[in-house]
């Protein structure tokens, strides 16, 4: 164990070096492991389902497509890059911190692999110092390691060093000195074994570098410079070296070759910026300048830097762009001899950048991200310019047998570490201010437009992000600064489209999306966009027609689910099952198609695989629907306390939205009377049904929990809904008023209902039911009036006006009102006991005495009937007969009392 110990000891102190830098820029991207997906992250991660299967590895390396959802950049070619999104999403799904983590875990072995490399190359500690630091620290690396999609620009980078650092091993280079910097005392057999071994892994790294990023075809050029200008020990006639060389750049042209075949063609854009090569190379001038002012001094770092492209044959700035890297290129002649490190530092930069100069047509101008794999580069001839100013710190000279050991012994020397000590300090604290940035996308474009106040795709991006967090209004003043900027921008059309969508504006979404393509009729977000405000708007055959259309251009899965739900829409099932079932190939974990397989289960009565699909579904991600749908299953079901916990989880998710809260409610009532009321009650439990009122609040009165249901449901008459919804809910309130006693807010819901176009018959009734049980009957017989003049068939008006009138003493306006019931439903068990009634209290004793027999007959447990029989008989002297009446009377009521049973009457 002491052995072990001492020998990670000893490690570490060799190391001391890669491990602070690699601590340092731990700790400055660690906070970042919170933040969320953001920019093209939607369209190369979250919506590409090419990633969501790593069977999908082989189609990586031969199909253009796989690399994001996006046509607009059908130019990229990265299957190294797409690869590794796979496996994050294998381990991670669409949790962005595994993301993130993966890029900083990518740039700290880039760190330590770029301190190894320059430590061998310069055979200084101080260099690599110097180039590990600037390339660990500098806050224009903030962007690809907080970024996902910048994962392409640190994947190529690691190959990159990895492939030079190999090359440096294999070719013999310092020799003495080995992989970690330590001497070696292998024999010249051992070596030359093992450097075939090493020639190997460098070619297989660099190929990983070429199918991670384009910018990787310098790598030959970057070996080159190594050969001519920083080989530690010769390297030999330049016809050998020229062999070692050769793998290297027929890689590069295979690679070439194969993106020009996969891809189609060579270049991403085909034409010159400004329509010309003089043009593109003024601008490309001016981007020289803003990439020396950010590497010297990285202040006012911008997502999207404004490059103007000249609009005169010469542009002053341009040119000046141009000077300055012509003199930078002959400055390497002169200073090569004398100053090697800071020529080749130079030379890095130049041979880096080469590829995203525009020299070839490239589809963009300036990117920070351009310069993650510059900064070694910079970085060494920060560290040779302090060296020299120094006094020689440590530069040059053979090994000091201690790998990445800094000399301390000079006061200049210690003068130079605080120097390149506080460079690292500001480096830091800059790049923690910038990447607080990133984890907020609102605030990351607001920068940017401060900044790029003229730049479309900005104003766009922001208006974008306030959409996503509600803030509509902020979202439109940006669109239309952007069409201000441009008005044929097909991207901002689309957004106001998509926000006109948002706000539930289909016509007007419809109007900016067809503008949309009539700018740039290939737009698949306009389409997919176009298809759903046609959903919308119930135009089913034409949301088809926009999906096939777009499905033509490109298969996408989002064209491909607005094409299944314009087919669900015209009742074509096992057409828009076809649909979803192809996009749940490509994607299994496509949430929309899972939801809707389920609803197409559902109305094939196939209830348990609608289940499953919604709980697949729900797996890859709750949403309120799913949880909606599936509480709909269990309500259906009969499991009601399941239905309303996912109701509740619903309204969670969807608090605004008064549908939610009403099944919500329906489903707690069904679960808190479960039991307690008749089963086939139960199931025809519609609380939006008035008819139904009075018989479920005698179901309800004195259920615990109605307060709360009742407080929960209650915000929802102030949500946006349907119509019937809102009735639905003020309905439910009602019910929930009854039960608990409170006739006054019972009565304010009806009334609220029938104001708003409630169905007007028994809101009528209903409203003058909680008149008559507050002892207002003459309010309660104006309504009960109205609503038999709107429906003669009412029996509840019926029953209450027959009760007013028995309360006035009109014991025959009170029959009137019973035979008028009676002829609706002639059977109505209360109309035909207050038939009965009446005519006892009318003295019409013979009919009183038939139609007592008769329901007796009708019903034998009947006490009511029994005891006005009772009185009958008395009257009429038989006595016995009247004695038997009373007994059954009292027998029944004691048997019904101990059931818990009571009488209804029609006036309930």
């Amino acid at each position: 164990m002491s052995r072990l110990m001492n020998s990670v000891v000893a490690w570490m102190r060799r190391n001391w070096l890669v491990l602070t830098l690699v601590l340092a820029a731990g700790l400055i991207y660690l906070p970042s492991l919170d933040h969320l997906f953001i920019y093209d992250d939607t369209i190369n991660i979250v919506r590409n389902p090419s990633i969501r299967q790593l069977s999908n590895t082989f189609e990586f390396f031969h199909k253009a497509e796989t690399a994001t959802s996006n046509m607009s950049f059908a130019a990229v070619y990265r299957p190294l890059s797409t690869l590794s999104y796979a496996i994050d999403y294998a381990l991670f799904r669409l949790e962005p911190s595994g993301y993130i983590l993966h890029n900083l875990l990518l740039h700290l072995l880039a760190v330590a692999v770029c301190v190894s490399l320059f430590r061998v190359l310069t055979r200084s500690a101080w260099l690599a110092a110097a180039a590990g630091l600037a390339f660990a620290l500098h806050p224009v690396q903030t962007e690809p390691v907080n970024w996902p999609t910048g994962r392409a620009t640190i994947l190529f980078a690691l190959f990159y060093l990895l492939a030079v650092r190999l090359y440096v091993a294999a070719a013999g280079f310092g020799r003495r000195v080995s992989l970690d910097g330590a001497v070696s005392g292998e024999t010249a057999s051992a070596i030359s074994a093992r450097s075939g071994v090493l020639w190997s892994l460098s070619w297989i790294a660099a190929a990983a570098a070429l199918w991670s990023k384009e910018m990787a075809v310098t790598l030959p050029a970057v070996l080159v410079l190594v050969e001519w200008l920083l080989p530690p020990q010769a390297g030999g006639r330049w016809s050998r070296r020229a062999w070692r060389l050769l793998p290297y750049a027929v890689l590069a042209a295979a690679y070439v070759g194969v993106r020009t075949i996969v891809l189609g063609g060579l270049i991403s854009r085909h034409e010159y910026w400004g329509g010309s090569v003089l043009k593109t190379l003024q601008a490309s001038g001016r981007v020289v300048l803003r990439y020396a002012q950010l590497l010297l001094l990285p202040v006012n770092q911008n997502l999207e830097h404004v490059v103007p492209i000249p609009e005169t044959a010469l542009d002053p700035l341009g040119l000046l762009g141009v000077l300055f890297a012509a003199s930078a290129i002959l400055l390497v002649l002169v200073l090569r001899k004398r100053y090697p490190v800071s020529a080749f530092g130079l030379l890095w930069i130049g041979v880096i950048l080469s590829p995203v100069l525009n020299i070839v047509p490239f589809y963009g101008l300036i990117a920070e991200r351009h310069l993650y794999l510059v900064l070694p580069g910079f970085g060494l001839i920060l560290g040779d310019v302090i060296a020299r100013l120094t006094e020689r710190v440590a530069v040059g000279g053979e090994p000091t047998g201690v790998a990445l050991s800094l000399t301390l012994s000079e006061p200049r020397q210690r003068v130079a570490v605080v120097v390149l000590a506080l460079i690292g300090i500001g480096y830091a604290t800059a790049a923690m201010a910038r990447s607080r940035l990133w984890g907020d996308e609102v605030l990351l474009w607001e920068d940017t437009v401060a900044k790029s106040p003229t730049k479309l795709k900005a104003h766009n991006n922001l208006g974008l992000a306030y959409l996503r967090q509600d803030r509509l209004d902020e979202a439109v003043d940006q669109f239309h600064k952007a069409l201000e900027i441009y008005p044929r921008s097909a991207g901002a059309h689309t957004s106001l489209g998509l926000l006109h969508l948002t706000r539930n504006q289909p016509e007007l979404a419809v109007e900016s999306l067809l503008r949309a393509l009539e700018e740039r009729p290939r737009t698949l977000d306009a389409h997919r966009h176009l298809g759903m405000a046609y959903l919308r708007l119930s135009r089913w055959r034409k949301a088809e027609e926009i999906a096939r259309r777009a499905l033509d251009i490109r298969e996408e899965l989002g064209m491909r689910y607005v094409l299944g739900a314009a087919l669900m829409k015209q009742d074509r099932l096992p057409e828009a099952e076809e649909a979803f079932s192809l996009i749940l190939v490509r994607d299994p974990d496509y949430g929309d198609a899972l939801r809707q397989m389920g609803v197409i289960r559902y109305f094939q009565g196939r209830v348990q695989e609608s289940e499953e699909y919604y709980r697949r579904a729900l797996a890859v991600g709750p949403t309120p629907d799913l949880y909606f749908n599936l509480a709909v299953l269990e309500l259906k079901e009969g499991d009601y306390a399941a239905a309303a916990a996912d109701f509740a989880r619903s309204r969670e998710l969807a608090p605004n939205v008064a549908e939610v809260a009403l099944r919500q409610s329906h489903a707690e009532i069904f679960r808190d009377l479960r039991g307690k009321v008749r089963p086939d009650l139960l199931r025809s439990l519609r609380p939006e049904l008035l008819r139904e009122h009075a018989a479920f609040t005698r179901s309800m009165r004195g259920l615990p929990g109605l307060d709360e249901i009742s407080s929960r449901l209650e915000p929802a008459t102030d949500l946006h809904a349907a119509p019937q919804v809102r009735l639905a809910v003020l309905a439910t309130l009602a019910l929930l008023a009854r039960s608990q006693g409170n006739l006054t807010g019972a009565r304010v819901y009806y009334e609220t209902m029938l104001a708003e176009g409630g169905e007007a018959a028994h809101l009528h009734g209903a409203i003058g039911e909680m008149a008559a049980q507050s002892g207002e009957y003459e309010l309660a017989e104006h309504h009960m009036r109205q609503a038999l003049e709107l429906d003669s068939t009412l029996l509840q008006a019926h029953g209450r006006l027959a009760f007013l009138a028995r309360m006035r003493g009109d014991t025959a306006g009170a029959l009137a009102h019973y035979q008028r019931a009676l002829s609706v439903v002639p059977d109505h068990p209360a109309a035909l006991d207050g038939r009965c009634i009446s005519y006892y209290d009318l003295e019409r004793w013979q009919e009183s005495l038939q139609c007592f027999e008769g329901r007796v007959a009708a019903v034998p447990e009947h006490p009511q009937a029994y005891y006005y029989l009772g009185r009958l008989y008395r009257r009429a002297g038989q006595v016995e007969a009247a004695q038997r009446m009373f007994d059954r009377h009292r027998e029944i009521r004691r048997s019904r009392e101990r059931s818990g049973l009571g009488v209804a009457t029609i006036e309930d």
